[in-house]
C-alpha cells in the first residue's frame, strides 16, 4: 500500500518472482512415530468440528461420547437384518424394472452406510456431531432414484429454504433490528426422520400433484 500506484504491478511482480524462487527447508513429519504413540498409549484423534486442528481421546471416551451422538439421531432395531432388507429392496426394483436402481444394487460395495464424527471442541462437553455417508452403497442408489422422482412434485412449505442465498437475503432485511447472523442446529439426519409422518406427507403430496401424472 505504500508503493506508488503506477509501480503497484511491478512491485507485485517482483513480489511474486521472490517468492517463487524461494525453497524453505524440507521438514519431514514422524507421522509413522505419531501413530504409533497413539496406539501404544490407546488414543484416538478426531477433527475439530468448527476450530481447526485436532481433538485426542482416549478410547474409552470416545467410545461413551460416540454410543451418546449416534444414539441420539438413529434407533436401533434389533428385529431388522440388512442383508433381507437389501436382497428385498433389491426383488422390488426387479418387480417394477428399475433396471438401473437393480444394477446400483448389485454393484454396491458397501452394505452398510457409513457413520463419522468430528468433535464439537467449542461446545461445553465436546459432544461429537454425527456425519453420515451413504457412498457406494445399495441405499444410495434407491436414494438417488427417490430424489429425482419426488424433485418433480410441488411442495407447499412456507418453511423450506432451497438455498443459503434466501437466509442471507432475509437476514438482510432485518439490519434496522441488528440481526448480523445466527445458529441453526440440525439434528435430525436423512435416515432418522420418522416415517409414520413423513410417508402420509409424501403420499399427500402425491396426491396434490396427480398420482397418474406422476406414474407417468
Amino acid at each position: 500500500r505504500h508503493v506508488p500506484e503506477q509501480e503497484q504491478p511491478h512491485s507485485v511482480s517482483e513480489g511474486v518472482d521472490t517468492v517463487s524462487r524461494y525453497r524453505p527447508a524440507g521438514f519431514e513429519i514422524p507421522l509413522g512415530r505419531v501413530e504409533a504413540f497413539l496406539k501404544e498409549h490407546s488414543l484416538t484423534v478426531l477433527p475439530a468440528d468448527k476450530e481447526g486442528g485436532f481433538a485426542i481421546l482416549t478410547l474409552g471416551l470416545f467410545g461413551s461420547k460416540a454410543h451418546t451422538a449416534v444414539s441420539s439421531v438413529f434407533s436401533s432395531r434389533e428385529d431388522v437384518r440388512i442383508e433381507k432388507v437389501k436382497s428385498e429392496a433389491k426383488k422390488l426394483c426387479k418387480d417394477l424394472n428399475l433396471s438401473r436402481v437393480v444394477g446400483g444394487i448389485t454393484n454396491s460395495k458397501h452394505d452398510f452406510i457409513k457413520v463419522f464424527f468430528n468433535a464439537k471442541t467449542h461446545k461445553s462437553n465436546m459432544p461429537f456431531r454425527v456425519i453420515v455417508s451413504e457412498c457406494d452403497t445399495w441405499q444410495k442408489s434407491i436414494a438417488t432414484f427417490l430424489q429425482e422422482q419426488l424433485n418433480r412434485l410441488d411442495v407447499d412449505d412456507p418453511f423450506i429454504v432451497k438455498s443459503s442465498d434466501q437466509v442471507i437475503d432475509y437476514v438482510k432485511t432485518c439490519v434496522d433490528e441488528h440481526v448480523y447472523g445466527f445458529s441453526v442446529d440440525v439434528t435430525d439426519l436423512y435416515y432418522s426422520i420418522p416415517h409414520d409422518q413423513l410417508l402420509p406427507a409424501v403420499e399427500e403430496c402425491i396426491d396434490l400433484f396427480g398420482s397418474v401424472r406422476f406414474q407417468t
